[in-house]
């Protein structure tokens, strides 16, 4: 496919749309097909010169937008995933923070209802699998920063967005 579509460089390619897979140079001689690497057809080459932790990012914010908020762990949880993301990407992570963002990811697949909070952490899973050390390169090492989790503060965004606030 990468040489059918004349890519030069390519750092990654998104495999079936935000819902699906971040793949590498590691995945690349994978069979697209539905035994191997399914997809519904969407495929987007990514250059060497893009930050992949921005297009994770991006998805993750069009899973927001997109969430029906019906389901808590939908709701609440990309929200998280997206906060702990840019901590990473500010320079103000931690090497736990990826960590979390692992498990957070893997619960969000067992607790969602619907296909989309189902597969709404695969961009995060995903790179971090196929790209860890882009995370890592983010994370200042010697550095001691508070990594505590207080879920009022981080559920504001997503409670005032479907226009539910938490009881005090």
């Amino acid at each position: 496919m990468l040489e059918m579509c004349g890519a030069i460089a390519p750092k990654g390619v998104v495999v079936g749309g935000p819902s699906g897979r971040i793949i590498g140079v590691n995945e690349f001689d994978r069979t697209i097909c539905y035994e191997d690497l399914p997809t519904g057809g969407a495929m987007i080459v990514i250059g060497e010169n893009r930050n992949i932790l921005d297009v994770a990012l991006n998805f993750t914010k069009f899973f927001i937008d997109e969430s029906c908020s019906s389901c808590a762990p939908c709701r609440y949880l990309t929200v998280v995933l997206k906060n702990k993301l840019q901590k990473i990407m500010e320079g103000k992570g931690v090497a736990k923070d990826i960590d979390d963002l692992v498990h957070w990811g893997k619960q969000m697949k067992n607790a969602n209802r619907c296909g989309l909070g189902q597969t709404a952490a695969n961009p995060i899973l995903t790179t971090i699998e196929n790209f860890r050390l882009e995370y890592e390169s983010k994370i200042e090492k010697g550095k001691d920063y508070d990594t505590t989790f207080d879920l009022e503060a981080s559920i504001q965004e997503s409670s005032r967005v479907v226009g539910r606030f938490p009881q005090a």
